[in-house]
């Protein structure tokens, strides 16, 4: 998309156009060889070097997208294999938690990340919170894995027909 706005912009500063296929170098030889004469071309010239480094941001991210992907298959993980994780969500999860072979349950692992419940009782009343201790950064992406699940499911019944009462059809997602 970037590329196609890109070569848009030169063909309006070159005259003879540019050739169909573009690539960054192209583009960088073609604006170093214009010179602006008019504000309207100078305004062409500056939108054309921005598009440019956008085109070259847009490698960028795809060759980090490409480094995290592999980061995340290579422990041999199956977090992808949950609905609403991708590469950044379980490369960001496997980050802040390490390898969970470590815990040898999974009590450790919630105590670890912050989301076992811990009795908080007074008296004859028996109460259970979360933790205030553990990994924040891992509590939060473990709670958004909660919420795209929660998401999945709500999605899931209020595409069933008849799971959902007309009453209630304006809270369709």
């Amino acid at each position: 998309m970037v590329v196609s706005r890109l070569h848009a912009a030169l063909i309006n500063l070159s005259p003879g156009g540019t050739s169909k296929e573009l690539n960054a170098s192209d583009a960088m030889r073609l604006l170093n060889d214009f010179d602006p004469v008019t504000p309207v071309e100078q305004i062409q010239y500056d939108l054309a070097h921005e598009l440019l480094d956008d085109v070259r941001l847009d490698a960028q991210l795809k060759v980090s997208h490409e480094r995290i992907k592999d980061a995340v298959k290579a422990p041999g993980t199956s977090l992808t294999d949950l609905y609403g994780v991708g590469p950044i969500l379980a490369g960001a999860l496997i980050g802040y938690t390490g390898d969970v072979r470590r815990f040898s349950n999974r009590d450790q692992f919630a105590s670890y990340e912050g989301v076992a419940p811990i009795e908080h009782s007074s008296g004859g009343r028996v109460v259970h919170r979360l933790s205030h201790r553990g990994m924040v950064p891992g509590r939060f992406l473990l709670a958004l894995v909660a919420m795209l699940h929660s998401l999945r499911r709500v999605e899931h019944l209020w595409s069933t027909p008849g799971t959902v009462p007309a009453s209630k059809s304006r809270y369709r997602l």
